[in-house]
């Protein structure tokens, strides 16, 4: 909620000027005029991670004043629509990893009591190819590198790990938070996505689906809403745009 964003940074502001702060009691409104007041006066850096909607973000910029005296606003978004609310000069895309950094990262969490993270021989092509899977997203080469330190350093093991990676994805208590951020994505698809985006999964994996195949199957479903004049395979390229 913004009230609870407002009297966070309100807290943490006071808390800097060791002042006392106590906004249970305001309301919404108050706790804006309040926090307009203070960054009147203030120089300041804010830093809002993982943003989800343009919407908040809007409403959230109402709120920080522009002072002219050199303060910066800096987010982190997995959304391009509140990307889109900053000059281009002004974005930052962060990319996946190449795939030596990728491998380095995963060693460092694979090996971490073994000198200079190496990586024995006999494991190196099974652990190349769950690197590959991770597609150079940090997170996932990190929460999957430290399950494997935990296991037994063997083909086999590792083997195992490689075909059952995606039940361990749902089982393995220290991968939750990869979970947790995949289920957020699909959370903030539009809902007009989901059932596009979970038909996908009639498809065997690593199939090819075939562009024009599936926006058709998408109409046929009934998934797709007409819009002006438009085609419904029109509006579902649109749909699968989005989606990619």
């Amino acid at each position: 909620k913004l009230e609870d964003i407002w009297r966070r940074m309100l807290k943490d502001i006071y808390s800097k000027e060791k002042k006392a702060f106590d906004g249970e009691k305001m309301t919404c409104a108050e706790l804006q005029d309040e926090l307009k007041a203070i960054l009147k006066t203030k120089r300041y850096l804010i830093i809002l991670d993982d943003v989800w909607t343009a919407e908040d973000f809007r409403k959230i910029k109402e709120v920080l004043v522009n002072t002219k005296m050199g303060s910066r606003i800096i987010i982190t978004t997995r959304s391009d629509e509140v990307a889109s609310q900053a000059d281009d000069g002004y974005k930052i895309k962060v990319k996946p990893l190449e795939a030596e950094d990728a491998w380095h990262l995963f060693r460092r969490k694979a090996f971490p009591r073994t000198e200079n993270h190496i990586c024995p021989l006999v494991l190196q092509e099974c652990g190349k190819l769950i690197v590959g899977r991770c597609d150079g997203l940090p997170l996932a080469l990190v929460a999957i590198g430290s399950i494997l330190s935990l296991k037994v350093q063997n083909v086999t093991e590792w083997g195992l790990f490689d075909a059952q990676l995606i039940s361990e994805l749902n089982k393995n208590v220290n991968l939750n938070h990869v979970v947790k951020i995949l289920n957020l994505s699909y959370k903030y698809l539009p809902d007009y996505l989901k059932s596009c985006f979970l038909y996908c999964a009639m498809f065997p994996e690593d199939h090819m689906i075939h562009r024009k195949r599936l926006i058709r199957l998408w109409a046929a479903e009934g998934f797709i809403e007409q819009i002006g004049n438009c085609s419904l395979e029109d509006v579902a390229e649109g749909y699968l745009t989005e989606l990619v």
